[in-house]
Order: structure tokens, then sequence, then C-alpha cells
């Protein structure tokens, strides 16, 4: 199957301003809109929806009366998942003298900078049985997950700097998002 998703509206048009200091110089540190300025000044494009594609099969088991087995494998493909940049400061010598003449020392933007791959299983396995005069049920439900960031896209203006446009800290909050597993009983 395919599908898309819209960036959201905070992913569009969200805003944040702090002061710094560094040094005994104060400075704006800023998330700036999508939509901004000083977003097109460095060449941020405008946000366009993420599109996937998913390939998925399972199958049902019913093993005696008791006990039921389902097994979901899937794989998804993300193209320009909505992330949120690094870092750029004003010792950036593509975008630092835009950053110094807009008044902000350090910046980051959302963007569609990422391609992923995830593949996983769900494995459900549930048990029933007369307890007395009551009934037994339990459900053993597990998730096992693998996240792989495929391609890093930055802007013409900023190629070559993928390791600040999507860093390893970056990369490391979007694999977070993904546990490599979940079980519950």
């Amino acid at each position: 199957s395919t599908g898309f998703r819209a960036p959201s509206l905070p992913q569009i048009h969200f805003s944040s301003t702090f002061t710094n200091v560094v040094a005994g110089q104060l400075f704006d540190q800023v998330i700036a809109p999508n939509t901004s300025p000083l977003a097109k000044q460095v060449g941020i494009p405008e946000l366009k929806e993420e599109t996937s594609n998913n390939f998925s099969m399972g199958f049902v088991a019913k093993i005696g009366k008791k006990f039921n087995l389902t097994v979901d494998a899937y794989q998804i493909k993300v193209k320009d998942r909505i992330v949120l940049t690094g870092l750029f400061d004003t010792n950036d010598d593509k975008i630092g003298g835009i950053l110094q003449s807009m008044n902000v020392g350090a910046a980051q933007f959302f963007t569609n900078a990422v391609d992923t791959k995830t593949r996983g299983a769900d494995v459900i396995a549930t048990y029933g049985t007369n307890l007395g005069q009551g009934k037994l049920n339990v459900t053993l439900a597990a998730n096992f997950n693998n996240m792989d960031i495929e391609a890093i896209h930055t802007t013409p203006l900023l190629e070559g700097k993928e390791d600040i446009y999507f860093g390893v800290r970056e990369q490391y909050f979007l694999l977070a998002s993904a546990p490599d597993y979940k079980i519950n009983l």
C-alpha cells in the first residue's frame, strides 16, 4: 500500500526564540518557522507531505481449542520525512553571514530531510481456558522493529553539511522514537 502524511500546523508554523549568553555575549537561538524569512533566506523549502510505501503479510493459526497465534511482518519506507535540523550558528561558512545579518546567533528548521525504512513483526498469542467457575484469558503481544535512515537530503545551499543538517544527535532522537521491541503480557 501507499500513503502520505501532510505536515502538521506546528511543523509549519512553530517558532521558538530564546536568548543565550556565551562568553558574555548575548545572542538569539531560534527554531524558525518553515515559512519565515530566515528559512527562505537559508534555502529551506516549504514543507511537503511525507510519502510511504508499505508491504505487509501475516498469518493466523488456531492451535487446538484454546490457543491462537497471529504474526504480521511489515516493511515501511517513508520518503521526505519531516524532521528538525541540527543547530546552525554564525560560524557556519555557508549561512553564518545570513544568520548574523538577521541578528540570529543559531537556528534550527523543520524540513523534509530524511528517508527511512522500518522492518518489523507483530506477534500476538492468546490462550483461554476455564478456571473454576470463571475463565482465564492470557495474551502475549510483542512487536519487534528496526528503523534505518536510508538518506539525508540537504538543501543546495547546505549540501555537504549532512552532519549538522541531520546530525548524530537528531538521528538518535528519530531512531529512539521506534523502539527495537515492546512486549506485553
